[in-house]
């Protein structure tokens, strides 16, 4: 029997950007605890969710990706703002929006996404808007508003010690394609396959 793998592709991020984000997520976990805070090794900006696809069709995926990335491609990004979907009063994803060289961003995303509809994998359609994913809070705990909107405050206010997560641009390093574990104590994420996008050190 083939098994499946859970799959996706992601923009990794660099490491001082992951740090940023772990220690702005660790003055709110005491007060926020049932919140499923997302870990240092799986912050990432999704591009692609496959779902559950064979070893061989991710083998024969990653072959046709290849040609994409035999360019060397400059993204440069920063950090805008937080957000919540589906709204700051009913919380179910907490997330960092992007801002930058977007257009470029998005077109690999959809040269991509045009590689992975030829090998009949359905992707979906909707427009792209590039977020890093940082907790997610749930279905059965309503966190109190004024208590949660110290988060957005944290991160949006230009006053804030935060705005330094949101001051610098940086590139982005890599593309990965990453199988998906979950697990009792959440996803574990293993890289199948990696394509450097840059070759400036960060």
């Amino acid at each position: 029997m083939n098994a499946e793998l859970r799959t996706f592709l992601a923009c990794d991020l660099p490491v001082n950007v992951v740090d940023s984000i772990v220690r702005a997520q660790s003055l709110f976990v005491p007060e926020f605890p049932r919140f499923r805070w997302v870990k240092r090794a799986n912050l990432h900006l999704t591009m692609h969710f496959l779902g559950n696809v064979s070893k061989e069709i991710i083998l024969h995926v990653t072959e046709k990706l290849n040609p994409l990335f035999n360019t060397n491609l400059v993204i440069q990004v920063r950090l805008q703002e937080a957000g919540a979907f589906p709204r700051w009063t009913s919380p179910k994803v907490l997330w960092i929006s992007l801002q930058g060289d977007l257009s470029q961003l998005q077109s690999l995303q959809k040269r991509t996404g045009d590689v992975l509809r030829d090998e009949g994998i359905f992707i979906d359609d909707r427009a792209f808007q590039p977020h890093i994913t940082v907790a997610r809070i749930p279905a059965d705990y309503s966190p109190d508003l004024t208590s949660i909107m110290k988060i957005r405050d944290y991160f949006n206010d230009a006053k804030s010690t935060a705005n330094s997560l949101f001051r610098d641009s940086f590139l982005l390093p890599s593309i990965t394609l990453y199988t998906s574990l979950l697990t009792p104590q959440g996803p574990v994420y293993t890289p199948y396959a990696s394509w450097k996008l840059t070759s400036h050190g960060i």
